[in-house]
């Protein structure tokens, strides 16, 4: 199809537009249509002018224009169909992209935007082909690579998309940080093994960016790889020495390896990285520092930060600061203040809104360790250190009497879903259906101490016959010293990693702790036992996501050990 000539005006408001100056490009073209109203090439660059300044609706028009005065125009066509695919109109865009590369099969940029088209459309089959005739067109285009792997990701061929991103970096940079996005797509689809890959590629070819070091370090510590990921969060920290995430993830991974010195150094960063981290308050006094105390404060604020279960586990040092503090008080979430003030772990326990005004020094509860200047297990605190009023406790052990020769056994799967959102929580629950084996174990009566989300799998679960008769009763208590006061009824608790263990563990009360591979910082990589409970024993699954065999050998032990438990009970 031959066209005629372009004209001055208009090669020079492409020459504008490629320049970015919207302005020059938008006076040339009007003086073109001011001669030639009709002049489809002119209304078509226009629109495009409109588009980029935001006004879609202006530039469809103007395409609109173009095409009735040359309804076969291609490049009308295929603007129009970007402005449809930017207004989400997909089955108009598709449609008028379709009969742009029929007019113009060697239209490259009519073949992209048809494949992203085709792509939003979820029919990946046909975006492959079309990005694939895009490339062949205009090979090395970077618009069209970042789709391109995105389908393949989509087919199930994410090999072939880091390929595909690789070898087109090599010639156009900016594509090495979309091999970064490619790979953090795919942990986020469970492909972390790749993802990995992706990550390395785009280092070993692309800029040493912070971030990217950073991301690669998180995901080699999700897979086990803790010292490989320390050397990547160091390099994190000395590309961007106030970069406080790649300080919070070196601290972490210390404190998982049981470096707990520069850990707890490291874990100072926290609050600068997300609000979640933050203390529940932040009062007008002075931050606490014992190198700055040469005698004690007349009033300190230790206050709880992140969950429940945070705060249940830090509490414990209240007392440690004695010597530094004529008067303690805690602040802690709402929930937990009747509990705690029954504990005599403090002089005052506050709610948020009690202790916001406090014009004393104050400390985070879980930087008591830094402040301390030693590690957690070199600090002597009673255990247990938490406690049950006896009559609320002897109000359950009536209810819960399990029958002659039975062990009643708590059991808790799931922790708190929006915590598990972030990557070192994601895994730690398990469905209740995989832990129908305890249901097998003849002695055994099972109690739910699940509350909130999750609890709702104990209405189809299976062997809900194998439950306490009272266990209606329990899932109406949502007091914590009910919840307290129930656990402390039963003879075991089997818990996925949840705020109950700690409660559990501050009870001095018996507890097996079902952990992923790479568990939370708190709970190390290896060993059955942790300086932070006593009564604790820990269950580590041997490959990631095998919750079956942990379960199954859990279920070896205890079935060995009913026995013996019931005939100490009894006696």
């Amino acid at each position: 199809m031959a066209w005629p000539p372009l004209s001055a005006e208009l090669s020079a408001a492409r020459t504008a537009l490629s320049r970015g100056d919207l302005d020059q490009a938008e006076a040339l073209l009007q003086v073109l249509l001011a001669i030639n109203p009709d002049d489809a090439d002119g209304l078509e660059r226009l629109a495009i002018v409109q588009c980029r300044r935001g006004d879609l609706a202006r530039g469809e028009a103007l395409l609109e224009r173009a095409l009735k005065a040359q309804p076969n125009h291609p490049a009308a066509l295929n603007s129009l169909g970007a402005v449809r695919q930017n207004q989400g109109r997909l089955a108009e865009a598709r449609l008028v992209l379709e009969q742009a590369v029929t007019l113009q099969p060697d239209l490259a940029d009519g073949w992209c935007n048809l494949g992203i088209v085709l792509h939003q459309l979820q029919q990946n089959g046909p975006a492959l082909a079309a990005l694939e005739r895009a490339l062949a067109l205009q090979g090395g285009n970077s618009r069209v690579l970042r789709v391109l792997a995105r389908v393949l990701v989509d087919l199930e061929r994410p090999a072939a998309a880091i390929t595909q991103l690789r070898q087109a970096a090599a010639a156009d940079p900016s594509l090495w940080q979309e091999l970064v996005n490619l790979g953090l797509q795919l942990h986020d689809r469970g492909r972390t093994d790749l993802a990995i890959s992706a990550l390395e590629q785009a280092l070993a070819g692309g800029p040493e960016a912070s971030m990217t070091v950073l991301n690669l370090g998180a995901l080699l510590s999700l897979q086990g790889r803790q010292q490989e990921a320390l050397s990547y969060f160091s390099r994190a920290v000395a590309l961007e020495p106030d970069g406080a995430a790649a300080h919070l993830y070196l601290g972490i991974s210390l404190l998982l390896t049981s470096d707990q010195n520069r850990g707890w150094d490291e874990f100072e960063w926290r609050a600068r990285v997300a609000t979640s981290m933050a203390p529940l308050v932040t009062p007008p006094g002075p931050r606490w520092c014992r190198e700055q105390q040469a005698q004690p404060v007349d009033h300190l604020l230790l206050i709880g930060e992140q969950g429940l279960g945070d705060v249940l586990q830090f509490v414990r040092y209240g007392p440690v600061f004695r010597p530094h503090a004529r008067k303690i008080s805690l602040c802690v979430q709402e929930p937990l203040v009747p509990l705690l003030a029954l504990s005599g772990l403090a002089d005052a326990v506050l709610s948020p809104l009690a202790a916001a005004d406090h014009p004393g020094p104050w400390l985070p509860l879980l930087s008591t360790c830094h402040a301390l200047a030693a590690p957690p297990a070199s600090i002597d605190t009673a255990s247990p250190y938490l406690c049950v009023p006896s009559e609320r406790l002897a109000q359950w052990r009536q209810r819960l009497s399990p029958r002659p020769g039975e062990l009643l056994v708590g059991v808790h799967w799931q922790g708190n879903p929006e915590a598990e959102l972030r990557d070192a929580a994601r895994g730690r629950s398990l469905p209740l259906l995989l832990l129908a084996p305890l249901a097998e174990i003849p002695g055994l009566r099972l109690l739910s101490l699940q509350k909130g989300p999750g609890a709702e799998q104990l209405l189809s679960c299976p062997f809900r016959g194998a439950f306490h008769a009272a266990q209606a009763a329990v899932e109406t208590a949502w007091d914590f010293l009910d919840t307290a006061a129930i656990a402390s009824c039963c003879d075991l608790i089997i818990s996925a990693d949840s705020g109950l263990v700690h409660l559990a563990g501050g009870l001095g009360l018996p507890v097996w702790l079902l952990l992923k591979q790479v568990p939370d910082w708190r709970w190390g990589l290896e060993g059955e036992r942790c300086h932070w409970y006593p009564s604790l024993r820990l269950f580590r699954q041997r490959l990631a996501g095998d919750w079956p065999e942990l379960i199954a050998r859990l279920c070896d032990q205890l079935q060995g050990q009913v026995p013996r438990l019931i005939q100490a009970k009894n006696h």
